[in-house]
């Protein structure tokens, strides 16, 4: 009978857990082993190296060099294993070597790997700051297509809103702002509700592909989404509540996120709209996906916690089938999340954490308040935005505040980033706000 035996190894900053098991070594004797090393990932100041071996016996050695530093000997470990290295410097170039020894002798060398850090990205930046409508205005979200095409919604008042005008029609409030490249232009987007009437009510959250291929979401429960052309829209009888969020991997592969546990899901070739069962009736307050440039699998990660509530909060992985609950030991007010590859995610809420190799890490010298969303173009440059208008940027190596854009009285609800552009939207006071850098 095999026997098994777990090892769990530290060195340095590796960190590698795997199941070693004995085997009839005969067989390997006359085959050749094999070794190969690559990068799979590296941020500013980290790497993810993939060693694969075959034909190994249980008493063979792997070696790991980064530059001319021995920084791991030890048990080769399992076929495929993925080894992670800390504490490297940014924009900075490092060549990694694998080798095999058995018995002392070198067996197998050559398996080289170089990679170059990312550089940090500027902390330095200038502010505009805009004012919109009267009271009882706020913006929710902001979606963003390049730097002179912009929507945000929310509901906007007027001093021209609110009333009948003098044919006796009652002129509603706007539920969206565009940013052409010079103004601001108030948007009215209607949707259509189940009594098959037009409502311009409020839009809670809006996500765009390009500029003809944006879609809203109403507080009537009914989408809107804009071709170029014109706004057309529709009821989603699959919904139970309202939405709060819209993430897709592309047009045809569209995911509407909301209260109730709401999970609900638009196959764009066959123009079919289905519900996901996501096991929860806590509101999804955020959703977020990414496909890994190595193994081409989409990662779909959606936040289900009550704002303001201590209730155990749920990372959900809509990339499973039935849905699944990724493991998680944040437990306080999760309420977003942004990655670029499954290596490292970013949730916030309560804190702001990040998860490597299964293990959460709170940021621990940011601001002890609450934050409502998270996104980033790289990972070396996240910004995060918040209550009381806390808004933080993270270049790949340290984390900034702008304190010139905090709010006595006012939040930050949703923010957008592209490139070296971000837009943050909420509200000031009675008033809507949106604050862009440039």
């Amino acid at each position: 009978m095999k026997k098994c035996l777990p090892f769990v190894l530290f060195l340095l900053s590796f960190s590698v857990l795997w199941l070693d098991c004995e085997k009839d070594t005969a067989p390997l004797l006359s085959r050749q082993p094999e070794l190969s090393l690559t990068a799979e990932d590296v941020t500013c100041t980290e790497a993810w190296l993939r060693v694969q071996t075959d034909n190994l016996l249980g008493w063979d050695v792997l070696k790991v060099s980064r530059d001319d530093s021995v920084i791991y000997t030890g048990r080769p470990g399992p076929a495929d294993t993925l080894l992670y290295d800390t504490g490297l410097l940014p924009s900075r170039q490092y060549s990694y070597r694998a080798s095999l020894l058995r018995n002392n002798n070198l067996l197998k060398e050559n398996a080289l790997c170089s990679i170059t850090t990312l550089d940090t990205t500027s902390h330095d930046y200038n502010w505009t700051v805009d004012t919109i409508g009267t009271y009882g205005s706020v913006l929710y979200d902001v979606a963003m297509i390049d730097e002179n095409d912009i929507w945000a919604v929310g509901e906007i008042h007027t001093p021209e809103t609110d009333r009948y005008d003098s044919l006796g029609n009652w002129v509603p409030p706007f539920n969206a702002v565009h940013w052409d490249g010079f103004d601001w232009d108030l948007v009215r987007i209607y949707a259509v509700t189940s009594y098959g009437v037009a409502s311009r009510g409020p839009i809670l959250t809006a996500f765009a592909f390009s500029n003809n291929d944006i879609w809203t979401f109403s507080l009537a429960g009914s989408y809107s989404h804009y071709n170029g052309n014109i706004w057309q829209s529709g009821v989603v009888e699959q919904t139970i509540g309202s939405i709060n969020k819209i993430w897709g991997k592309s047009p045809i592969d569209i995911y509407f996120v909301g209260t109730n546990g709401n999970i609900t899901y638009y196959n764009g070739a066959y123009s079919y709209w289905s519900r996901i069962e996501s096991n929860t009736d806590m509101p999804i307050q955020d959703i977020w996906g990414a496909t890994d440039p190595i193994s081409g699998k989409a990662l779909i990660l959606a936040v289900a916690s009550p704002k303001y509530n201590w209730q155990k909060p749920l990372l959900l992985n809509l990339a499973k089938y039935p849905v699944k609950p990724e493991f998680l030991t944040v437990y306080n007010l999760l309420h977003s999340v942004w990655f670029r590859t499954p290596r490292k995610i970013f949730v916030c809420g309560g804190g702001v954490h990040y998860r490597i190799n299964e293990t959460w890490t709170r940021v621990e010298e940011l601001p002890a308040i609450f934050y409502n969303r998270i996104r980033g173009s790289g990972l070396n440059n996240i910004w995060v935005v918040g209550d009381f208008g806390i808004v933080l940027h993270h270049n790949g190596v340290t984390w900034k505040e702008f304190p010139q854009l905090l709010l006595s009285t006012g939040n930050y609800e949703g923010l957008a980033v592209k490139d070296n552009l971000t837009v943050a939207v909420g509200w000031k006071g009675e008033i809507a706000i949106i604050v862009k850098n440039f």
